[in-house]
């Protein structure tokens, strides 16, 4: 097989030595799809790039397929993937990455920052502080790799009903950053879910009644973990 040499200035194709173990080692079939509108005469500057570095990565496993979807032609993907979105999926499951996702913010003797935190930054100190937008192609590739081969994945429920406070939105997205699930529960007769992994009760104002006590007592008796707040 011929080999290239990643010759681009920040060296953005090529990759670590988890990252082709971690492919090396994909023992299920993985489809990785750009999706374009326009198909791949559309793809220019970095959206390119992109597509290059994925189809590099799907070298390094037999189990990897990489290819570019027109969204003008596949009107179902279309209603829910913006352009230049990555579907990555397998038969368990699927993850669909935003292109804006590949990208991020650095500002030196910081790290990563979010464009308000870089404003606000910039703000205060002016031309005293510089920044650099950074591609994060194998932390999310690793990420949705992780997420759509896992046999099962960690679920926090938050419980409802009882005035709590919702979860801040900075802590769902690191949950799902995480590969774990999360989701709203009220309890029923069924009692907590098989699947939770963590039970999460947030600031609650009201207290729970007593068979709903009765239901978190066996639940915690039987191993179950609750973080109250």
């Amino acid at each position: 097989r011929l080999s290239a040499i990643d010759i681009s200035p920040d060296q953005k194709y090529s990759f670590s030595d988890t990252a082709k173990r971690t492919l090396s080692k994909l023992e299920e079939n993985v489809s990785v799809q750009l999706l374009v509108y326009g198909g791949k005469d559309a793809l220019a500057d970095e959206a390119l790039h992109l597509a290059t570095y994925l189809e590099r990565l799907c070298e390094y496993s037999k189990h990897a397929s990489f290819e570019i979807v027109d969204l003008q032609k596949n009107t179902e993907l279309a209603e829910v993937a913006s352009n230049y979105s990555v579907l990555v999926k397998t038969d368990k499951r699927e993850r669909l990455i935003e292109f804006d996702s590949f990208f991020y913010l650095y500002m030196n003797g910081v790290g990563k920052v979010t464009t308000e935190q870089a404003q606000l930054y910039y703000s205060y100190y002016g031309d005293a502080v510089s920044f650099a937008y950074l591609f994060d192609g194998e932390g999310q590739m690793l990420n949705a790799l992780s997420y759509v081969t896992a046999d099962s994945l960690p679920k926090i429920y938050a419980l409802s009903g009882h005035n709590e406070k919702a979860l801040p939105e900075d802590l769902l997205t690191t949950l799902g950053n995480g590969n774990i699930d999360s989701e709203t529960l009220v309890l029923t007769e069924a009692g907590v879910p098989a699947d939770c992994s963590v039970l999460f009760v947030n600031v609650p104002t009201i207290d729970v009644s007593a068979t709903e006590a009765a239901m978190l007592a066996d639940y915690l008796n039987d191993g179950g973990k609750m973080i109250l707040v």
